[in-house]
């Protein structure tokens, strides 16, 4: 950073961990959010549960992610049956993604006799049709720079679950816009989901809140939009110019 006129983090949380490991100075720093394009109108529900053999009137609890240890799957399969039962209704859990630890996840569900409730769909290109089927989403990286999946669940109101790493607190305000848990912690996610899936009314509305945060217009730009990212970054590198002449 001696040469950088700049340094950009995606969240307050990676500029913080930048810094603590003397990356640059405070004032080295902008933090400029990863904006995404988003379909908002995802395909009809019911068809594509109807396609994933969903029956009706189940809970679907879901994520997508690389299956990667960093991804923290593995801990959220760890979950399933201490969810199971503790809700005792109908769930289907779908895993979107793919990854080197598939096999590894795969095995703890079959060991724990899950296999019949537990969907991975591999790689897919419709990822916002995936998460619109899902009743609550769930995030359980080990670390996680900001976090483009949560961003989805965001604009779609999902009432979402994640670990209180790095930059995930950027937009997951715990009791606000979803709930924090702990990494590498299955018992905590499973408490959580829990939590949420007793009383789907007060998550919905963490879903709705998170939706409103996600949408919301900051200097006339929805605060997540690729409209607002390169406005900043705009910004930012027209004061660097106007600075050097």
């Amino acid at each position: 950073s001696i040469i950088t006129d700049k340094l950009v983090a995606l969240t307050e949380g990676e500029k913080k961990e930048s810094l603590k490991f003397k990356v640059g100075k405070p004032e080295n720093w902008e933090v400029i959010h990863s904006g995404i394009d988003l379909n908002t109108n995802p395909a009809q529900k019911n068809e594509l549960k109807k396609k994933l053999n969903i029956p009706e009137n189940t809970l679907v609890i879901g994520t997508v992610a690389r299956l990667e240890p960093v991804k923290g799957i593995k801990y959220f399969a760890q979950a399933f049956p201490f969810i199971v039962k503790s809700l005792n209704r109908p769930i289907t859990f779908v895993i979107v993604g793919d990854g080197n630890q598939r096999n590894e996840i795969e095995s703890i569900v079959e060991k724990d006799g899950l296999k019949e409730k537990v969907i991975f769909t591999g790689m897919r290109a419709d990822i916002t049709d995936l998460m619109s089927i899902m009743d609550i989403y769930v995030q359980p990286s080990e670390n996680e720079g900001m976090g483009k999946t949560i961003i989805q669940a965001l604009y779609l109101g999902k009432p979402i679950i994640a670990t209180n790493v790095q930059g995930i607190p950027d937009l997951i305000f715990d009791g606000k816009t979803g709930l924090l848990v702990p990494p590498k912690n299955a018992q905590a996610i499973s408490i959580a989901v829990e939590q949420m899936a007793n009383s789907m009314q007060t998550a919905n509305k963490l879903g709705q809140q998170g939706k409103f945060y996600a949408q919301e217009l900051v200097e006339g730009l929805p605060r997540f939009s690729t409209e607002r990212m390169i406005s900043l970054l705009e910004k930012m590198y027209d004061k660097i110019m106007a600075r050097q002449g």
